[in-house]
């Protein structure tokens, strides 16, 4: 089991890692909401993965 810690940061994560493979293998146009909300998604990630 990986604990809820984990799995959660992996649910949040979710949409921008669909984005980027929808991208990637059928040509998905990105917008610029959608830039914007992965780069928040990813930062809100990592500031709550942080060691404090």
């Amino acid at each position: 089991m990986i604990g809820a810690t984990r799995a959660g940061v992996l649910y949040y994560l979710q949409p921008v890692c669909v984005a980027a493979l929808a991208y990637l293998t059928i040509g998905e146009p990105v917008t610029g909401a959608q830039a914007v909300c992965a780069v928040l998604i990813v930062a809100g990630v990592a500031l709550s993965s942080a060691r404090r």
